[in-house]
Parts: C-alpha cells; structure tokens; sequence
C-alpha cells in the first residue's frame, strides 16, 4: 500500500508543481502529447491494482486532470478504465473510506478494450460468474 501511496503523491506534486506560478512550468506540462512515459502509466497501473479505495480514486482523478497521451497511453482512457474496474471490484464493499478493501474474489485480473469510441471490458470475475460487463 506505501508504495502506491507514494505514487500517486509523486503524482499530485507534479501536478502541483506543473500548476504554480511559473508560467514555464505550466507551459511544460500543458495538454501534450509526448512518447515518453511519465505519469500516465504509473497512475492507471495504481488504477487498477491498489485495494484501497481512497488512495486509487486519487489516481484516477489525477489520471482525469492530466490531460495527456503519452506514446500509447491516453490519460482520458486509462481513467476510465481505472475506473470501471474500481466499480466492479468495489460492488460488495459496504464503505468506501478503506476500512475495508476488495476480497481477492472480487478482483478483475483480465480486461479487452473491443473500440476506442467505446470501452467495454470483459472480465475475468474471479468467482462471481459475471462473463462479459456491458
């Protein structure tokens, strides 16, 4: 948990950073694309793996205000993705505040993006049944 923790803070000092005064700084970290990759990946990998409620809703509320395409990565996308399986994992929690994080039952190991207009996620609900999930 420290280590997505530690993500996703890096994450919001970025951004933080990128959002101060400086008008450089803010010019470098406009909506941008770039093939590179830097915060984009480790935010949605935080997405889709942490437990934890509060700290994953972080990520992928960074993920919404980023704004950028790094090389195949499309911050728009990876959140809602992210947040998707935050949905279907989260569905028999009783509260959202992390007292209580997703049973491994619960947990989505396997997701297909079918278009780009559309994402539709076929999962592998470990012991639930649920086949496809429109």
């Amino acid at each position: 948990m420290a280590e997505f923790e530690a993500a996703v803070s890096l994450g919001e000092a970025l951004q933080h950073t990128a959002g101060s005064t400086s008008s450089e700084q803010q010019e470098a970290y406009r909506p941008t694309f770039l093939f590179d990759m830097e915060v984009v990946s480790p935010l949605y990998f935080v997405g889709i793996k942490c437990r934890h409620p509060l700290i994953r809703r972080r990520a992928i509320a960074l993920l919404r205000q980023t704004m950028r395409r790094e090389g195949l990565w499309d911050s728009y996308m990876a959140a809602a993705i992210a947040e998707r399986i935050a949905v279907l994992e989260e569905v028999n929690l009783t509260t959202l505040d992390g007292s209580e994080l997703p049973a491994e039952r619960d947990r989505v190991h396997n997701t297909e993006i079918h278009t780009m207009a559309r994402v539709l996620l076929e999962t592998a609900w470990v012991g639930s049944g649920v086949e496809d999930v429109d």
